[in-house]
C-alpha cells in the first residue's frame, strides 16, 4: 500500500512539474523558434542586420514610426517590421 502512494505521489509530481515546465521548454524545440522577448527598436535592427525577419510591437505610434525611420536609415526596412499593437 505505501508503494502504491508513493508511486502515485511521483507521477502526480512529474505531472505537475511537466505541465509547468511545458510552456518554457517546448518553444525551444520548434524547428523556427518564434521569442517573445520585449526589445529595443535597436535590437530589433540589430537582429535584421544579421539575416533574421524581424518584428517589433509598440502601442505609441510615434515610437513606431520613429523605428520604422531608424531601419530605413540603416537599410534593414525590407527585413524588419514594425505594428502599433496591443499584445494582450
Amino acid at each position: 500500500r505505501v508503494g502504491l502512494v508513493a508511486t502515485g505521489v511521483l507521477c502526480g509530481s512529474l505531472v505537475a512539474l511537466y505541465a509547468a515546465a511545458a510552456p518554457f521548454v517546448l518553444p525551444a524545440l520548434r524547428r523556427v523558434c518564434l521569442p517573445f522577448v520585449p526589445a529595443t527598436p535597436a535590437q530589433v535592427i540589430a537582429a535584421a542586420k544579421r539575416g533574421f525577419q524581424a518584428s517589433g510591437f509598440e502601442l505609441n505610434p510615434w515610437l513606431v514610426w520613429y523605428s520604422r525611420y531608424k531601419a530605413w536609415r540603416e537599410g534593414v526596412h525590407h527585413s524588419t517590421s514594425f505594428h502599433i499593437s496591443d499584445l494582450w
